[in-house]
């Protein structure tokens, strides 16, 4: 249990939902051709808050995230050509995060 008198297992299921609602894509990626761009990316395996950090410089995009979320999570290696969500969701598979793109605005 922790302070909160939640066990870990809650905690980081609860983590992993507000990760989700605020992870986010910038408005940039709503047009079409950004998305479907593809780049380079060499990646390796880190926690997520390093590996967000440097996927955001090498997709030229800002990822925004929650440190506390991220700090205990490790994030997949990321190599190949890919779009910048097919490269963001091969490093958070299996990881309980999920990114999400605010349909409205774009974020």
């Amino acid at each position: 249990m922790n302070t909160l008198g939640l066990p870990s297992v809650w905690r980081r299921a609860a983590s992993a939902l507000a990760l989700a609602a605020t992870l986010a894509l910038p408005a940039a990626l709503s047009a079409q051709s950004t998305a479907d761009s593809r780049k380079t990316y060499d990646l390796p395996a880190d926690n997520a808050d390093k590996a967000l950090r440097r996927f955001s410089e090498q997709a030229g995009i800002q990822v925004l995230f929650p440190t506390e979320i991220t700090r205990d999570v490790r994030a997949g290696a990321v190599k190949g050509t890919l779009t910048v969500r097919e490269a963001l969701d091969q490093m958070l598979a299996g990881t309980g995060l999920v990114a999400v793109q605010d349909s409205r605005t774009g974020a």
